[in-house]
């Protein structure tokens, strides 16, 4: 490699003065006669992945942005001047539970992803589009867990039970006070 001729083609680092190769290539780029002009794009390449267009400051954020798993992007990223939230719309096709006002959409940078929630400590699971329902032993504490409630006589009743010995000393109870 002659280092020479890479010298010329580089320049001097330091000085702030056009490019004489740069400007030749860029010359040539100009369309002539029916061929239109080469544009170049500057081009910024995140995790692997370009992003080419003006940068400008909203443009290199939106590039950012682009360049983090879906679930995985920051806040700023899902702001309204970022990107449209899909879960306004439908709820995003994904499951909700109207009473308790839970939903499986879960907005993110590209779209939406269906994904069963955790609220206050409870773990919903199924499939986030068409069925989520609370599990664990705190399952009773959001929206009953979706299970039966009603009141007689002044007293609260529930089909929601926490857990298995739970379920034998309401068993055990009713036995031994209704028979």
């Amino acid at each position: 490699v002659d280092m020479n001729k890479i010298k010329d083609c580089i320049g001097d680092l330091r000085a702030d003065v056009e490019n004489p190769i740069l400007k030749a290539e860029q010359d040539a780029q100009i369309g002539q006669g029916s061929r239109g002009d080469v544009t170049i794009l500057p081009t910024l390449v995140i995790n692997n992945r370009q992003y080419r267009g003006k940068l400008s400051k909203a443009a290199v954020l939106k590039a950012l942005c682009a360049s983090f798993q879906e679930t995985t992007e920051p806040s700023i990223c899902l702001t309204p001047d970022m990107e449209t939230n899909e879960c306004l719309a439908n709820n995003g096709g994904c499951w909700k539970d109207k009473a308790a006002n839970i939903t499986a959409c879960r907005d993110t940078f590209r779209g939406r992803v269906c994904e069963c929630p955790i609220v206050q400590n409870v773990k919903f699971v199924g499939d986030g589009y068409t069925h989520c329902e609370a599990s664990g032993p705190l399952r009773c504490a959001v929206n009953n867990g979706g299970c039966w409630q009603g009141s007689q006589g002044g007293r609260a009743y529930s089909a929601c039970i926490v857990s298995i010995p739970l379920l034998f000393c309401i068993l055990e109870y009713i036995i031994n006070t209704c028979f």
